[in-house]
Formats: structure tokens, C-alpha cells, sequence
């Protein structure tokens, strides 16, 4: 008989790796110092639905603007839907932003 000894990292890297069409990195835009529109970073973000809805960290998405999401599928416009009582924001995948990126999700979130 062989032990075969599995560390809690290996299984969020493997999780990580098997939903990777799941995690969205999230910008924003907002006006700078000159009153230019530019676009900063505003964290990660994971869709918990194959309908497009993302969560993310209300404290990066606090409210409603104007919010793009990007992963292997391309970068697409989000809406802002609602931020809840746990501390959490929920997005709403939309159009692409180049209007020939087709979204790709494969949802496995529970699948450790």
C-alpha cells in the first residue's frame, strides 16, 4: 500500500487551472488628474453562472461605472448589478469589446 499525500495548494492550483475560463480580471473606467478618461485595474473576478454573472470585491467594485472584463475569451463590457450585504459585487457580462469576441465559460466552481 502507497500513502499518497495531497497538499491543500495543489488542490487551489488544480481547481484553479480547471476553471480558468471562470476568472476574469476587472477594470474600470475613471477620469485622471487632467480630466482623461483612462482605464485602471480593479482586481479579479470569477463567474459563478454559465449566464455571465461575475463576483467580485465591493470594495474594488463599488458601484456603478463603466466596467470591462477580460480572460482567454476576449474583453467584454459588464455591468454593475447590485453589491450585497457580505461585501460582494455582482457584474453582468455583456457585449464584446472589439464586437468579434465570443465568450467561453465552463463554470466548474465546485469542482475541487
Amino acid at each position: 500500500m502507497q500513502t499518497v499525500v495531497v497538499k491543500e495548494e495543489d488542490l487551489v492550483v488544480d481547481a484553479l487551472a480547471k476553471n480558468r475560463s471562470a476568472v476574469f480580471t476587472i477594470s474600470k473606467e475613471t477620469q485622471d488628474a487632467n480630466f482623461q478618461t483612462v482605464e485602471v485595474s480593479a482586481g479579479l473576478g470569477f463567474a459563478v453562472s454559465t449566464n455571465g454573472t461575475v463576483v467580485a470585491d465591493a470594495v474594488l467594485v463599488p458601484d456603478k461605472g463603466v466596467y470591462y472584463v477580460k480572460n482567454d475569451s476576449g474583453k467584454f463590457k459588464a455591468d454593475f448589478v447590485s453589491t450585497d450585504k457580505a461585501g460582494f459585487s455582482f457584474l453582468k457580462i455583456g457585449l464584446p469589446v472589439n464586437g468579434t469576441d465570443k465568450l467561453t465559460l465552463r463554470c466548474r466552481l465546485l469542482e475541487i
